[in-house]
């Protein structure tokens, strides 16, 4: 039965393909390569966001023209900055001298009606950023380690430590939030780039927990990736990375999740000797195992504000429940949301997260920041609260006053006096990541 549901949603030329030549089964989602409305924002900004951060770890890591920590400082650090000064003009603004925005607005900075292009792009170009991404993984990977490998050689510590922070933080920024938007689309061929940007770094069994497992049990208590209410991003760790592991390998019937979770690992396995060769047993391993640790643990914070401490009504009178059904619909109240015009651009709109699960047939380019006018807004964008869940009273303060205000039926969208703690906070981890750059 779950068979021919999948193979219901395939176009006809894929209806005869038996279960091992179609891979792994699409979802109901449109694909990446529709044509978009005219109302879409132009795909040009994703594209030069994303070449800027690819020429700036070439300038820093291979090439060596700028220090090795510049990636890690613009990510965490300007960005960072950007977003705190943003988020504090938003909150102080006149709301006489706010733009006036048309019928078909798209909320947030560069994706506003103001920025929209008059003229319609065709849907290659809206996946054409992320299907880049694809081709720069694997080489950004590559050409760390051989600098690496290089630095390692010249015993200079410093850069070794940029380089691995570079990679790592690259791989956790574009590899994840891209895979995840191609783990959605209807074709198979960005499907499997998903599927290999993820094994790139030892978590292709998060695509099965994901597309299987998070979306339908997110902000309930049987969801991995959801974290509670005053639980630190350091306890969540644990929970989120061993029931991902858990719900992925126990996915489908007569061992199908075992057989996808051993080829995920035995795909890893070869990256893992092909760095063993380069840099040797000892260093080649190292390398890959702290980079696949960066990148997951930047996933995974992502993931821990996405859906702090919400929760969806149990709807059954099970006293376990086990099943969705158990469970009011996801709504657009089940997830926090972000709107920044330089992190919207970075992350494909990933912050504007209430409407992807709302509604996961709209693609990034789509998304509203403020879906259906009452989505819960994070403190600060996802760069801020990245930095804000390393200390938990900080993130603490900020997140459970919204928590709170939400159980009144209140939404804050902007920020506040009794934010201040928290705004101070990331902007000192900002210039913290910043005064990387003299090394």
């Amino acid at each position: 039965a779950e068979l021919a549901e999948f193979q219901s949603n395939l176009p006809a030329s894929l209806g005869g393909m038996s279960s091992e030549m179609m891979g792994p089964p699409p979802r109901t989602r449109q694909s990446v390569c529709v044509v978009s409305p005219s109302a879409s924002p132009s795909p040009v900004p994703f594209l030069l966001v994303s070449l800027l951060f690819f020429v700036l770890y070439l300038l820093s890591v291979p090439f060596a023209l700028c220090p090795p920590f510049l990636v890690v400082s613009v990510a965490f650090g300007f960005v960072t900055l950007w977003e705190i000064c943003e988020s504090i003009y938003s909150s102080v603004r006149p709301p006489g001298q706010q733009k006036k925005k048309s019928k078909n607005s798209k909320d947030g900075g560069f994706l506003a009606a103001d920025h929209a292009p008059s003229h319609q792009f065709s849907a290659f170009w809206y996946a054409f950023p992320l299907r880049l991404w694809a081709l720069f993984l694997p080489t950004v990977f590559a050409l760390g380690l051989n600098e690496f490998a290089e630095s390692l050689d010249n015993n200079d510590a410093t850069r070794v430590v940029g380089v691995i922070l570079s990679t790592g933080l690259l791989i956790g920024t574009f590899g994840f939030t891209v895979a995840h938007e191609l783990l959605h689309s209807r074709h198979l061929k960005d499907q499997y780039a998903a599927w290999t940007m993820t094994t790139l770094v030892y978590y292709g069994h998060w695509n099965l927990e994901h597309r299987y497992h998070h979306h339908k049990f997110v902000s309930t208590p049987l969801d991995p990736a959801t974290a509670l209410r005053g639980q630190s991003f350091y306890s969540y760790l644990g929970q989120t990375v061993g029931g991902t592991f858990k719900t992925a390998w126990s996915r489908g019937g007569a061992g199908r999740g075992q057989r996808r979770v051993l080829s995920y690992l035995a795909c890893s396995a070869c990256v893992t000797c092909a760095c063993v060769l380069r840099a040797g047993v000892a260093a080649g391993v190292a390398y890959h195992l702290v980079v696949s640790a960066l990148a997951i643990m930047l996933l995974e914070v992502v993931q821990y504000v996405e859906h702090y401490g919400l929760k969806r009504s149990q709807t059954s009178e099970k006293a376990n429940p086990s099943n969705a059904d158990d469970y009011e619909a996801v709504g657009n109240m089940h997830s926090w949301n972000a709107k920044n015009s330089l992190t919207d651009l970075i992350l494909f709109n990933l912050q504007h997260h209430a409407h992807h699960h709302a509604d996961p047939k709209t693609e990034y380019h789509m998304l509203d920041a403020n879906y259906k006018g009452s989505s819960p807004q994070l403190v600060l964008p996802y760069s801020s609260m990245a930095l804000l869940s390393l200390v938990p009273p900080m993130f603490f303060s900020s997140m459970d006053r919204r928590l709170k205000a939400l159980q009144s039926g209140a939404i804050e969208a902007s920020l506040s006096w009794s934010d201040t703690p928290a705004v101070l906070t990331a902007a000192g981890l900002a210039t913290l990541s910043i005064s990387l750059l003299r090394y």
